[in-house]
């Protein structure tokens, strides 16, 4: 009787092992946190009728962000300046208008400000690992929810940004800083 009470019992310390030290993993990430991110990705964003993908550079301020284009080469060089509550938008008399993901804000433009926010801000809702990595199911606010990818090294590899059940954004991070 002892021995079928351990044989169901192991899976489940495993698993809860393996959760708390992907909690560890992300409450060290986050504690390491500076107060100024640098990020360059590569996105893939999703609409109800097509996909578009592009190449960004988000640098953290202050006061908000701004947001560079790198890629596609026809936009290569536009920022976009957000405010801290990105609801101030300023696109130096160029307009990129790639609309938005959901009803609520969601765009290419504002997808790496987001992730930022949910990263510093969001609810962890679930930690788990696969193989090296830590994963982390964010819930940033009503609308949007992120889960991220860390490196063993607790960097940042990848991210999902979800809004109205589906993934809205994929996110390809090349450079963290």
């Amino acid at each position: 009787m002892r021995r079928a009470l351990w044989i169901l019992l192991l899976p489940t310390l495993l698993l809860s092992g393996c959760s708390n030290g992907a909690k560890t993993g992300f409450e060290r990430f986050r504690a390491l946190l500076p107060d100024a991110v640098h990020v360059t990705a590569e996105l893939r964003c999703e609409y109800d009728d097509r996909s578009v993908s592009f190449t960004l550079h988000c640098d953290e301020t202050d006061d908000g962000y701004t947001v560079s284009v790198l890629a596609p080469q026809e936009i290569a060089g536009v920022s976009v300046k957000l405010g801290a509550e990105m609801s101030q938008l300023s696109l130096d008399g160029v307009t990129l208008d790639c609309g938005d993901l959901n009803d609520f804000g969601l765009s290419p433009v504002t997808a790496l400000p987001t992730l930022l926010r949910a990263l510093r801000e969001g609810h962890a809702e679930s930690y788990w690992t696969e193989g090296d990595h830590t994963l982390c199911d964010l819930t940033f606010d009503d609308h949007v929810s992120a889960e991220v990818t860390l490196s063993e090294t607790l960097s940042p590899l990848s991210a999902e940004l979800r809004s109205d059940g589906r993934v809205r954004v994929f996110i390809n991070l090349t450079n963290w800083s």
